[in-house]
């Protein structure tokens, strides 16, 4: 047996001091309050890097054994705030008792990968695509499994080959087996689907997305360009530079519209769309104001809101979606046994779609009856929340 190498307890302790990192427990749960973006609050306790590397006492006195969940992500993101509060709020419904070391690993992947190599742990999540193509391959403590969250489709970052469970090849007996794998993405042929429902017309689509983000370029754009190309769509991808979005937007985007306005000259079967790349949604204002009309989608379903600068609509998986569905792969490997290997990479079908109806009404444009039915996040004319997620949206009274 190979023995695997470990980090001194002193060493592991002052590495985690650099780390933003907090224990989390089910016993605060019940006094959660949402997440928020610029200060996260996950089980009513703030996230400042300040409290104490240590695990609590068992939650649920029904279950047999509480189980050592490791959190780990690149970077801090609202998203990875809500995937980690979705899997907590489900272990806790279904009765899991668990405790967490969340951390951010500060885009320090060593640091993860040692994190990895840990005991004591029963299973990790890996949070976002570039924290999960640089772990993926790593060696992991032989007695830990891995699921994905918030992570783009590991087929299309090269990372396994097939869809279907397994997803290793046949007779491997590396640590790759470990791993299971959810996806953001909605595969490109249904993508462009979709969007011919909405728009049997649609000639144009220009596609932002970060420059810096090789997973939404290599899993969002690229393969919707080579889908789209075969139903006569054409889409024109409109890279923006990270360390100037905001002058990167103002020259690409009318630039984009200029070429659409050839064979488009009303841009009524053109859109912009918005992928998953993170520096994009602050800006969602500046680009619905340089689109000039033409109606703002995205990949992100959580990005459509009752705000003005919210998209139109939005068809892909939502945080809460994807994580939901994380949970489910992370109980069955807990406490069904299943192993990861036996888990096909998780996608939901149908997409999310979120429909904001006042953004509707300025384009000008129809929803299908079909698209509507499907949807889970609605606003009604007036920018109001009707349904979130299936749910009914009390209006405010006056």
């Amino acid at each position: 047996m190979v023995k695997m190498p470990m980090l001194s307890a002193s060493r592991l302790q002052s590495l985690l001091a650099l780390l933003l990192v907090t224990a989390l427990t089910f016993s605060q749960f019940s006094q959660a309050e949402e997440s928020v973006e610029d200060n996260p609050e996950w089980f009513g306790v703030t996230v400042n890097g300040q409290w104490p590397v240590s695990f609590s006492e068992r939650s649920f006195q029904s279950v047999e054994a509480e189980k050592k969940i490791l959190f780990i992500y690149s970077k801090a993101s609202s998203a990875y705030d809500q995937a980690f509060a979705t899997i907590a709020r489900s272990f806790q419904q279904h009765l899991l008792g668990a405790s967490y070391l969340v951390v951010n690993f500060r885009q320090q992947p060593e640091l993860a990968r040692q994190l990895l190599l840990q005991e004591g742990f029963d299973l990790a999540f890996i949070a976002g695509s570039k924290a999960t193509s640089e772990l993926y391959g790593s060696q992991i403590n032989p007695a830990m499994s891995v699921v994905t969250v918030t992570a783009k489709d590991p087929v299309l970052l090269g990372l396994i080959d097939s869809y279907e469970a397994p997803n290793t090849a046949p007779g491997q007996k590396d640590h790759r087996h470990q791993y299971a794998f959810t996806s953001l993405n909605v595969r490109p042929e249904i993508l462009t689907s979709y969007l011919q429902t909405l728009n049997p017309r649609m000639m144009h689509i220009g596609m932002i997305y970060s420059s810096n983000n090789s997973s939404a370029r290599t899993t969002q754009v690229l393969p919707v360009i080579a889908a789209a190309r075969k139903v006569g769509i054409d889409v024109h991808p409109i890279a923006i530079e990270a360390d100037q979005p905001e002058a990167s937007l103002a020259e690409q985007i009318p630039r984009a519209l200029a070429t659409f306005r050839e064979k488009d000259p009303g841009l009524v079967n053109s859109l912009i769309w918005i992928t998953g790349s993170t520096l994009l949604f602050s800006r969602l204002e500046q680009i619905n104001q340089l689109a000039d009309g033409v109606p703002v989608l995205t990949a992100v379903p959580d990005l459509v809101s009752s705000k003005p600068e919210s998209p139109m609509l939005a068809i892909g998986i939502g945080f809460q979606s994807n994580a939901a569905l994380a949970a489910v792969y992370g109980r069955q490997i807990l406490a069904d046994r299943v192993t990861p290997a036996q888990l096909p990479v998780g996608e939901l079908s149908p997409p999310d779609i979120a429909i904001n109806f006042q953004k509707v009404e300025e384009s000008g444009w129809r929803i299908p009856v079909r698209m509507f039915e499907l949807a889970t996040i609605l606003f009604n004319k007036n920018g109001q929340p009707v349904n979130r997620r299936g749910m009914q949206v009390e209006s405010p009274q006056n």
